[in-house]
């Protein structure tokens, strides 16, 4: 799937509520070698004025509800109003995006959260460490686009979404085998 950075996307409409379960969100990407500032890359989103999402998406998340261009991951997890309580919200210390294929995952495990790229896990920067909240929200599921105005420029391919968090062993295995059935 090549997604030009402007107007294209996946829209799935609104499926895939998670509440506050554990889950997994996974793709491979190979978006272009240069800042980009909020776009999601698989996700779901309520623009209806409570911001309820989960998402992992390209960026540095700063605070909740803003992030800045880089070329680190991001993912979070925001409940219900106040965010500062009621959210999850992680950046790799690292950049990850350097214009090549990529296989980045995004668990949520009780109030753990961790980010995957290429089967390993990466050092996380906690922006919001709150807890477990329900995301469950009326927006629609999406690669490439947050609902809101950031669209995802580059290629995805193998979105995935698990009903509970991957452990190390399987991230591998899917890493190592696209065609893994988990």
């Amino acid at each position: 799937l090549s997604l030009d950075g402007a107007s294209s996307y996946v829209n799935m409409g609104n499926v895939l509520d998670i509440g506050a379960q554990d889950v997994t969100l996974s793709a491979r990407i190979k978006p272009p070698d240069a800042n980009h500032s909020g776009p999601t890359i698989i996700g779901k989103r309520d623009n209806g004025g409570s911001f309820f999402q989960y998402e992992l998406m390209i960026g540095t998340v700063t605070n909740v509800g803003t992030a800045t261009a880089s070329k680190k991951l991001s993912g979070l997890f925001y409940g219900s109003p106040p965010f500062g309580t009621n959210a999850q919200a992680y950046h790799t210390v690292n950049d990850v995006v350097d214009g090549n294929w990529h296989h980045v995952v995004l668990t949520r495990s009780g109030s753990t959260v961790k980010i995957f790229v290429d089967s390993a896990e990466m050092a996380l920067t906690t922006v919001v460490g709150g807890p477990v909240n329900d995301v469950t929200n009326g927006g629609n599921f999406t690669l490439g686009f947050n609902n809101g105005s950031n669209y995802y420029s580059g290629a995805i391919d193998d979105a995935r979404i698990y009903n509970r968090a991957l452990s190390a062993g399987e991230i591998q295995s899917l890493y190592s085998n696209p065609l893994a059935a988990l």
